[in-house]
């Protein structure tokens, strides 16, 4: 699964996130608390869906191609610092640190197959972006967007 492997990689590559990297479970769990992490920086990996592209028809063939997307949410606060304007320094070097470890890692492997077969990894992670999502009680919490390219085969 996508999620568990940049998870790992996360885990392995970004030494600051001192094992806090965490899932969306966690995260909606804090939302529906109006809570923040007791400890940061913290990092939830956010599963963001597909989106399709053009599909064809073979010889007993269904194949489209497809994009895999997810957000990494990076949670930083500052004791003290409602404005958040202490966070920046660390966070501008954890979005870096992310997006090192993770654009151009291929998961799984070379040609990596899905678990969930008949999904098939094409491609490598590719960064799409980043912005600040909220700012609020001195917490800066910022998304990361990431995406692969699969590919969906379905033998008749």
């Amino acid at each position: 699964m996508l999620e568990t492997d940049v998870t790992a990689r996360i885990e392995s590559q970004v030494a600051a996130l001192n094992h806090r990297v965490k899932t969306a479970l966690d995260l909606a769990e804090l939302i529906r608390q109006g809570a923040v992490p007791n400890f940061t920086p913290a990092a939830f990996v956010v599963p963001g869906g597909y989106r399709p592209a053009d599909a064809g028809m073979g010889t007993n063939a269904y194949v489209q191609e497809l994009e895999e997307r997810l957000a990494i949410i990076l949670v930083v606060r500052s004791a003290g610092d409602v404005s958040g304007a202490k966070t920046q320094p660390e966070l501008k070097t954890l979005i870096q640190a992310i997006i090192v470890a993770l654009a151009g890692h291929q998961p799984g492997g070379e040609s990596a197959e899905d678990e969930d077969a008949p999904f098939y990894q094409t491609g490598v992670l590719v960064f799409d972006g980043a912005e600040l999502i909220e700012l609020t009680a001195g917490a800066v919490f910022y998304r990361l967007d990431f995406k692969i390219d699969q590919q969906l085969r379905i033998l008749g």
